[in-house]
């Protein structure tokens, strides 16, 4: 019965600390956990990281608006199971400035997200390729995100929309005499 009558403020306060808690969480299981290779892969090749295995299936080009790019289709799936995601990351070209950039692949889930990153060909047909796998990168997010609103739901508190309608209503009753005292020291000064 004591909860239902705390105030609103009380609420916010433990959503924003339980916040905290994660935020903090998911920054040191990031920082302890997160693993991360680079290695050269033909067609077929598969690497493991952080518990999934990458298989490069297919290399194709595409023709975007304004680039041209080299396109991988790598399976992912957890040591021992099926694929569960087809990732693809590309390589661009854009053709105005012949600038070429790497597009990362993401495949993200509330326990871990992984990125995978097409670098440069190799002279023998590969590609270098960067592969993280980062768990728990989605925690820093939702510690933030439950942060901001333990601090939304405090700030809505009634208590303070009557604290604040008090003192507008103080300063309110108090302006008149101010300008009254005000004009009548201006009148003796002229």
């Amino acid at each position: 019965m004591r909860l239902v009558s705390l105030p609103r403020s009380y609420y916010g306060m433990q959503l924003a600390h339980v916040g905290v808690a994660v935020f903090i969480a998911g920054i040191s299981v990031v920082t302890s956990y997160q693993t991360e290779r680079d290695v050269k892969m033909n067609i077929g090749d598969t690497v493991s990281v952080g518990g999934y295995q990458f298989q490069l299936k297919n290399l194709t080009r595409v023709n975007g608006p304004n680039y041209i790019a080299t396109r991988a289709d790598v399976e992912v799936a957890q040591i021992g199971s099926a694929p569960f995601a087809v990732m693809q990351p590309e390589k661009r070209v854009f053709t105005a400035t012949q600038q070429p950039t790497s597009e990362t692949a993401i495949d993200r889930s509330v326990w871990r997200d992984l990125y995978l990153s097409l670098g440069d060909a190799t002279e023998d047909g590969g590609w270098t390729v960067r592969v993280y796998h980062k768990p728990l990168v989605n925690w820093i997010w939702g510690g933030a995100l439950l942060m901001a609103i333990g601090g939304a739901f405090a700030v809505t508190d009634r208590r303070y929309a009557l604290a604040k309608k008090q003192v507008h209503e103080t300063r309110k009753k108090s302006e008149p005499v101010t300008k009254v005292a005000t004009t009548a020291a201006s009148s003796a000064v002229e």
